[in-house]
């Protein structure tokens, strides 16, 4: 086979015929030289006599069966110690890769001098899909570690394979939760050289009817809060004291929050509260509440100050806070769709959420547990993002502006650009519609929202154009329910009855 460049790890538990399904977006990648390597972890079903059909029909698929373990770490840990590739890559036996998918991470590696390649993810169940995060917005050749612990931490990625042997990474085996967030904590502590590739959808999740691999099934709180304090202790061995703000924030408050205080017996809470007080105790520096944005900074004091009554009453309050996002009358301006956006919080009861200025210091009054809130910065952890969420595919795509923070963080306004030349990547945008959104973390208050406006529902919110030296017709229009909306190519709205009902001289934006 001559130099094999990538070996694709694909753990396996009773996939049954998920093996023919899923195999083709492995078997046909464009890239020279690369394996498949299938780790069956002691199926009950016939997923290793399948696995040993297709070995025997592709040269370059490999398959090895196991005792079951229960879960997917030790198949993945074999896998790489079978491994001949430059670098492996991670992927789960009901995902899907794009066909270039190897060939573009592995030049990319290689040509950034990387360890690690993460390439842009979506799919029915990727939470960049749900939450699309900042780690996305471009293709770069270095990341900061701070947002691969953000917004990556699962393994479905490009590493090293020298990097994994030399440092003795290795997945935690057997039944435990949180070992995607534990490996990667150790991956981090042995390299910073990690890139982002954000030009096209590289890995793609399925959503599962059923049970599937079996890495969450029966988690149990008893183990997880052994293992989170463990991933906090590879945590500290990175040497990045900021890296726990996520981890208190995502992982330690989230028990004093939603329905992990509200649905839970108050006597399992009180247990819980207990618990997880002495391993922030024990685990996170101090002084990680400053780089909270200003609600999980509430819920932080609070937690501090034992006051799990006030939490719960917080936890009551804050899912009842609206966000209202606006946008204008859209128009053309050099081929390049734009509007004006602006969102606000809203109070639950209504009216406006907007802190107010008192003796130099910013308070939101009369919320539940606190009375008078009051922020430090009500601009810390703004985002304002803007995104155009492609319909057909479920996937989502940074519009370059951002929105900007008001001064009292309760509201945010900026330019919404779409332009269809270089709206996916920075390349075309594909035959579909593209419904554009916003995604704004105002006073730590993150909601996704639709852009709203328009007078007529379902009518065009601006002149069709053609764009493109293919001259491809882009029809924007307000959806049924007033968001703004970008027909490409026709998919769905007719230009040709777009221009009758509407008779105009349909511009050229080239």
């Amino acid at each position: 086979m001559g130099q094999i460049k990538v070996s694709v790890i694909v753990p396996v538990y009773n996939a049954g015929p998920m093996v023919e399904e899923f195999a083709p977006s492995l078997l046909a990648q464009t890239i020279d030289g690369y394996e498949i390597l299938y780790v069956d972890d002691g199926s009950t079903d016939d997923s290793w006599e399948r696995l040993q059909r297709l070995a025997a029909a592709h040269d370059h698929v490999r398959v090895h069966t196991q005792e079951n373990s229960g879960w997917p770490g030790r198949p993945r840990n074999v896998a790489v110690r079978m491994a001949r590739g430059e670098y492996v890559h991670f992927v789960d036996q009901d995902d899907l890769l794009a066909p270039d998918a190897l060939e573009r991470l592995y030049e990319f590696a290689v040509a950034s001098d990387a360890d690690v390649v993460i390439g842009k993810e979506s799919g029915s169940m990727v939470p960049a899909g749900a939450n699309p995060g900042g780690l996305f917005r471009e293709t770069r050749a270095r990341c900061g570690r701070s947002e691969v612990f953000e917004y990556s931490l699962n393994p479905h990625k490009l590493y090293s394979r020298r990097l994994l042997l030399n440092n003795d990474l290795r997945f935690p085996e057997g039944p435990w939760i949180l070992e995607d967030q534990l490996f990667n904590a150790r991956v981090c502590a042995a390299t910073d050289k990690i890139a982002v590739l954000a030009d096209q959808v590289y890995y793609r999740w399925q959503r599962r009817g059923d049970s599937g691999n079996n890495s969450r099934a029966g988690a149990q709180l008893e183990t997880y809060l052994p293992n989170l304090r463990t991933v906090l202790e590879a945590v500290a061995a990175v040497g990045d004291p900021m890296l726990f703000v996520r981890f208190y924030r995502t992982e330690i408050l989230q028990f004093v929050s939603g329905a992990n205080i509200l649905e839970v017996p108050w006597e399992t809470v009180q247990e819980r509260f207990a618990e997880v007080r002495k391993i922030a105790a024990d685990c996170l520096p101090p002084g990680l509440r400053a780089h909270l944005a200003p609600l999980d900074a509430l819920k932080a004091r609070l937690f501090e100050e034992e006051r799990l009554d006030d939490l719960a009453a917080l936890a009551r309050w804050a899912p009842g806070v609206s966000m209202t996002a606006e946008v204008d009358a859209p128009r053309w301006e050099d081929g390049v769709l734009t509007a004006r956006a602006a969102v606000a919080l809203v109070r639950p009861e209504g009216g406006p959420l907007r802190p107010e200025r008192r003796g130099g210091v910013w308070v939101v009054p009369d919320v539940p547990g606190v009375g008078d809130w009051e922020i430090d910065d009500p601009g810390q952890g703004f985002r304002g993002d803007l995104l155009a969420k492609d319909r057909d595919r479920d996937d989502w795509w940074f519009l370059p502006e951002r929105l900007a923070v008001e001064p009292d963080g309760g509201a945010a306004a900026g330019a919404v650009r779409f332009d269809p030349r270089s709206v996916i990547g920075g390349g075309p945008a594909e035959r579909g519609v593209y419904d554009v959104w916003a995604r704004v973390d105002l006073l730590g208050l993150g909601r996704r929202v639709r852009l709203t406006g328009g007078a007529e529902p379902s009518g065009a919110a601006a002149e069709p154009a053609l764009v493109g030296a293919d001259s491809v017709a882009v029809q924007p229009f307000w959806t049924s329910g007033r968001q703004l909306a970008v027909d490409v190519g026709e998919r769905q709205r007719s230009l040709s009855a777009a221009v009758a009902a509407r008779p105009m001289a349909v511009p050229a934006a080239t």
